[in-house]
């Protein structure tokens, strides 16, 4: 599922499926594109961004909200193609810029995305002009530790990666980003709840139309998780999981142990917030996707809906 919606002149919102980060692309005498999807699906990030009149090498800035395989993985890609510039948080530049694959959660959960430079540092209040309109940097680390939002106060629009979802928010990874990454996200959710937005464009999922009630109930909830760092950490594995199934098209349900076993991270989350058998831990992790609806048993393979 891909979609192209005008926000407002030469403003493109890129919709994607899960595995992929919703885009935006904004069009200018620099084309600006922000976030770059997963690096298994490029062929489809070309095929999107020829759709919209811009050819991947007339690219001249991509900026991350953050680091993460879903939003990044094209990065090279394009870069290679169009001598692209790549923008992200000083923070985030200088981990990737010396090639760390941990904290962007690349080694821990065993995915990939090819390494790139970043040559332009996004700071906290920085002002970033994308086309003919003017965005303000918004520091919101929390799902990453230096991720950023960005937000236009002349349209009222705020771009926010994966700090604000519909009724959600990206997943906290506190064993990799330490116990106060929560505390973290649920502070960059209060400064968003602060912003004044009419359009509000998330990493994943559709846009946001009622930005004040949605970020206030993304706070009642985290301050849930807050109160229970079980919960949280659920909150990561069925997401991460889901993700991963994704990633591999499908995962028999007989081998699916075997996969998690090799993988590790889970038994690190069990190590560290349940203590319990990991198959019964497992168990549990599947029946609440099962149960949400996020995934389903088809001849034998668990596969993300």
């Amino acid at each position: 599922m891909a979609e192209i919606t005008e926000l407002q002149k030469d403003i493109l919102f890129i919709r994607r499926d899960w595995l992929n980060s919703n885009s935006l692309l904004i069009k200018g005498k620099e084309n600006v594109l922000i976030d770059t999807g997963h690096i298994s699906s490029f062929p489809q990030t070309l095929s999107l961004l020829q759709e919209t009149g811009v050819n991947p090498e007339e690219i001249n800035i991509v900026v991350n909200t953050h680091f993460h395989s879903d939003h990044v993985g094209a990065n090279l890609a394009i870069q290679e193609l169009s001598g692209a510039i790549i923008a992200a948080s000083g923070l985030e530049a200088n981990l990737i810029n010396a090639g760390d694959r941990w904290s962007n959660w690349l080694d821990f959960f065993g995915q990939d995305a090819p390494l790139y430079h970043v040559s332009k540092i996004l700071d906290d209040g920085q002002l970033f002009r994308a086309g003919p309109y003017e965005f303000r940097v918004v520091s919101t680390p929390g799902h990453s530790p230096g991720g950023v939002s960005l937000y236009c106060e002349e349209l009222e629009m705020l771009v926010c990666g994966d700090a604000l979802w519909y009724h959600d928010f990206g997943p906290v990874n506190c064993v990799v980003n330490g116990q106060g990454a929560l505390d973290q996200a649920r502070d960059s959710l209060q400064r968003l709840a602060d912003l004044k937005v009419e359009q509000c464009v998330p990493g994943h999922g559709p846009l946001i139309s009622d930005h004040q009630e949605n970020v206030g109930r993304c706070l009642r909830k985290i301050e849930k998780l807050l109160d229970d760092p079980r919960e949280a950490a659920m909150h990561i594995i069925t997401r991460v999981l889901t993700f991963q199934i994704m990633i591999e098209g499908g995962i028999a349900s007989d081998k699916m142990g075997d996969y998690l076993i090799e993988k590790g991270w889970l038994q690190k989350f069990n190590e560290l917030y349940f203590h319990a058998d990991l198959q019964d831990l497992m168990d549990q992790v599947l029946k609440r996707l099962h149960k949400s609806g996020a995934i389903r048993v088809d001849a034998g393979v668990i596969k993300a809906r």
